[in-house]
């Protein structure tokens, strides 16, 4: 069978289109629980082989927050605008 571009496209959509009134007879709430469920499945980490998550990725440690509190901020609850632009040069 040969169709043109516009012609193939409408016999796949009819093809694979389920009809708005089988669509309309689910319950609301199944239908809604169903797209949860798949929302959830496209959305799950990975798994390894091992079905450990998998965590590999891009890592790194680059922060400005100190481990620890610099002695000479031992007294000061909180820096002013100017002083936080200040710390971070």
């Amino acid at each position: 069978m040969t169709c043109g571009s516009s012609e193939c496209s409408v016999l796949l959509q009819d093809e694979f289109a389920m009809p708005p009134t089988i669509i309309r007879s689910i319950p609301r709430s199944t239908r809604l629980v169903t797209l949860l469920i798949l929302a959830l499945l496209v959305l799950a980490p990975g798994k390894t082989a091992s079905a450990q998550s998998d965590i590999s990725g891009y890592w790194t440690n680059t922060t400005l927050t100190p481990l620890e509190r610099p002695a000479q901020l031992a007294g000061k609850a909180f820096f002013t605008e100017k002083e936080a632009a200040d710390y971070e040069r």
